[in-house]
Order: C-alpha cells, then structure tokens, then sequence
C-alpha cells in the first residue's frame, strides 16, 4: 500500500479512491483485524479515507505521535536539537520540520497537506518549514 500511496493515491478522486481503499478494507475484515496500525507517515494520506470505510468497532492506532517522541529522543541523544525548553539546550539555531511533496501535487492538495504537517510541527514544539517538493 505505500508505493500506491507515494505514487497514485493523492492523484485519485471519490469514488476511484474509495473503491481502492475498500479493496484493503475488506481484506481487513475478512482477517478479521481489529486494530490497524498506521506504521508509516504515508498513511497520513488515507487516515481519514480509512475511518469512514472501516467498521466502527475497527480501531486505527496513529504511530506519528510515537515516532515524533522517538526521532526527538534520538536528536537529544546526539546534541542535535536547538530549542531550548528546560531540558534540551544543545545545538544552536531554530528546529524545522519539512515533508516532501510532488510537483504533481494541486495547490489544494500541498495546503491541506501544509496544514496537517504544520499542526504536526506545532505538536513537537518545531517551526513549520513546509514542503521540499520533488
């Protein structure tokens, strides 16, 4: 699902998106899944598309959160982190948070993603960069 995720998916309209998600979802339930993990930043794109086509009693576990705490652990392990918030002092200058957008990309498609990202960035005490687009 993320190579389709990376390089269709965004592109897809109504009922050709849900008609592709509702592949998986019916794979889904036939596993008789209970709880799906969004592991990787690229379901950040078919979250909300997945919350209206699975059953209600299907919960969806958000991962972003968790690698957001992991990569900040990480950064303070090795003194790359700049902000200054009573416990981290390390590097100098103002920590940014990018994504990568493609050039095929609608301008309503980079705002909405620009804003999903910015609360992202806001979540961590990060400045919002925007997107590097490819």
């Amino acid at each position: 699902m993320v190579d389709y995720v990376e390089s269709d998916f965004r592109n897809q309209q109504g009922t050709r998106k849900k008609l592709i998600l509702a592949h998986w979802v019916e794979q889904l339930k036939n596993d008789d899944v209970d709880t799906v993990v969004l592991a990787c930043t690229h379901f950040l794109h078919v979250q909300d598309d997945l919350k209206l086509l699975l059953p209600k009693t299907m919960n969806i576990v958000d991962s972003r959160d968790g690698v957001g705490r992991r990569t900040k652990d990480l950064l303070t392990s090795l003194e790359l982190l700049s902000r200054s918030n009573g416990l981290i002092s390390h590097a100098s200058g103002t920590d940014f948070l990018y994504y990568t957008a493609s050039s095929s990309w609608e301008a309503s498609l980079q705002l909405e993603m620009d804003e999903k990202y910015s609360l992202f960035a806001r979540r961590f005490g990060l400045h919002f960069g925007g997107a590097w687009v490819l």
